[in-house]
């Protein structure tokens, strides 16, 4: 069928990037070392300004004052535990608070580790996306633009400015990607080795933040759109089934046990806050089209007016863009995972969404990949195009790394 990807040109997609460390200095993968090269240099350049900012506002004096008290693991591995700061009280996140206690109460040097740390991990989200972004669109150059833009997008400046925001949602999108790297290889060439470290990983992301949990249901997605292809589904045969909840039966075990854990210590009145109560069925759709309008601007707030329309504009580009792609499997993924990972955030309370540009650190990613992706295939439609989204992507890199700078200083 027109348009239509086959298995062998998924796979072969998988197959673009380096599997194994040797192979990255076979003469075509260099090119990935360079731009690696590049992404360092431009992460440290633009960024350096934020390492010596210190402790920032109340959440981070939280955190910090929560760690002091958390001071030995068998606190911070302790689900029921509570210190008297919501920061660490209402949800059960080991993997971050162990940074936190190497900082501060090992290291005793404050915050310097942790905007090291947070820094180091926002480049390296942004070779991930590299690396990820190669095996959608199969072009170097495209995908380098894309993690690009994922590392100069002003959004993501005002996250890795933040030191508790650089920290969660910087570690939290590395575990992320890196695990889904794994289970995407997996789901094309198996391997239970990159099975077992891939839900490592994965057990990782979900105790390092609740965003955590979403990886599970992009993977399942994933494997059925790309990787078996909805028909194999239906009609129903039940080896398929049977193939299916086997391979991603590990991972719904993590799920269900994090649920649990978290839910151990919450009260019925904060559960009912938390998510909404009897709003929560048509807010938190409405909720996740207003976090999602926050990746089209970055300066001044938008007048109500204003977010109403992008918010039908989103949604009418999301429900296209899957009616559109729905033979382009790679494609119709991409434009399902972008809200997918937003999802877990809709349940914050937070009235003012302008606050809460963190919360699309994570879509930002995606949406580079996603346009990384799309370019390339409207280039293979149309040749003449290339010059003018060359300038376009070069123009926006221009304009994120100025207000980058700006942020930063």
């Amino acid at each position: 069928m027109a348009g239509q990807e086959s298995p062998t040109g998924a796979e072969r997609s998988v197959r673009f990037v380096p599997a194994r460390i040797r192979d990255l200095t076979a003469p075509g993968h260099v090119v990935l070392l360079v731009c690696v090269l590049i992404n360092v240099y431009a992460g440290f350049h633009f960024y350096s300004p934020l390492l010596d900012d210190g402790w920032g506002d109340f959440d981070d004096h939280t955190w910090r004052r929560d760690t002091e008290s958390r001071n030995t693991l068998a606190r911070i591995f302790d689900p029921l535990l509570a210190t008297g700061h919501e920061a660490m009280d209402t949800s059960y996140l080991p993997v971050q608070s162990v940074l936190y206690h190497v900082s501060v109460n090992v290291l005793r040097q404050g915050s310097i580790p942790i905007r090291v740390l947070g820094l180091w991990l926002h480049v390296l989200n942004s070779c991930l996306v590299l690396v990820l972004a190669l095996r959608f669109c199969r072009s170097v150059p495209a995908a380098h633009m894309a993690s690009l833009m994922f590392l100069l997008y002003p959004r993501n400046a005002g996250t890795v400015a933040w030191l508790c925001a650089s920290l969660a949602h910087g570690l939290v999108l590395f575990i992320y990607l890196l695990s889904f790297l794994l289970l995407q290889t997996y789901a094309h060439r198996r391997g239970w080795w990159r099975l077992l470290l891939g839900v490592l990983l994965f057990v990782c992301a979900v105790l390092t933040k609740e965003l955590g949990s979403t990886l599970f249901a992009a993977v399942v997605l994933y494997d059925v759109l790309v990787v078996m292809g909805p028909r194999a589904l239906w009609p129903p045969r039940w080896k398929v089934w049977l193939a299916l909840v086997a391979r991603h039966a590990p991972m719904a075990l993590v799920v269900v046990t994090a649920i649990v854990i978290q839910m151990l210590k919450y009260e019925t009145g904060f559960v009912h806050t938390k998510f909404g109560g009897v709003a929560f069925g048509w807010r938190n759709p409405l909720r996740l089209l207003e976090l999602l309008t926050l990746m089209l601007h970055w300066g001044e707030r938008w007048p109500p007016e204003t977010v109403a329309v992008a918010m039908a504009g989103i949604f009418v580009a999301i429900v296209a863009g899957a009616w559109a792609f729905r033979r382009q499997p790679q494609v119709l993924f991409l434009v399902l995972w972008l809200p997918l990972v937003v999802t877990p955030f809709t349940i914050s309370n937070f009235r003012d969404v302008n606050r809460l540009g963190r919360y699309v650190y994570e879509a930002s990613a995606i949406l580079a990949i996603l346009g990384a992706t799309l370019s390339v295939r409207l280039l293979r439609w149309r040749r003449f195009l290339t010059w003018p989204l060359l300038n376009v992507a070069l123009f926006l890199l221009v304009i994120f790394a100025i207000t980058v700078t700006r942020i930063a200083r």
